[in-house]
């Protein structure tokens, strides 16, 4: 329930029509089964178009989990939504002092996402924030009253 709360916050965010400089760009869209924080990084989102997939199947971005100690883990990550595949592009741990402890530039294969994790989770959320980009606006009336 708490994971559902946080995507509709976060997709109302991104409905509205601030502009992405103004909205923070760490978007807070839930927790990991020890809960700690995750984040999508919002100007970091991009929906490249490879050869017949559908529009917006692919998404590329930036996500970070804060850990409890204070140190931060952000990865960009790929996630191809029609066969719900995920990979990791690269990654750079932090440590609590903003130190670089660890990074990774070498693209993982693609992986089938498992329900119940932080995959799934950013698999969910990108599914809610396009399909309500996706829904038709309200129609205005054209009708006065007098």
């Amino acid at each position: 329930m708490k994971r559902i709360v946080f995507l509709l916050v976060t997709v109302a965010a991104l409905a509205t029509g601030v502009s992405a400089e103004t909205r923070s760009r760490w978007l807070e869209i839930g927790q990991n089964n020890e809960g700690e924080k995750i984040y999508v990084d919002s100007k970091t989102v991009e929906y490249p178009v490879y050869r017949d997939a559908a529009r917006k199947d692919w998404v590329i971005f930036w996500w970070k989990v804060t850990k409890h100690d204070g140190s931060q883990r952000v990865t960009r990550f790929q996630i191809k939504r029609s066969t719900r595949q995920s990979r990791s592009l690269a990654s750079v741990r932090y440590s609590a002092t903003g130190e670089v402890t660890e990074s990774d530039s070498t693209p993982t294969e693609f992986i089938q996402i498992i329900p119940d994790t932080v995959g799934e989770m950013l698999c969910d959320f990108f599914d809610y924030v396009l399909a309500d980009e996706e829904k038709p606006a309200p129609r205005r009336s054209t009708t006065t009253n007098m």
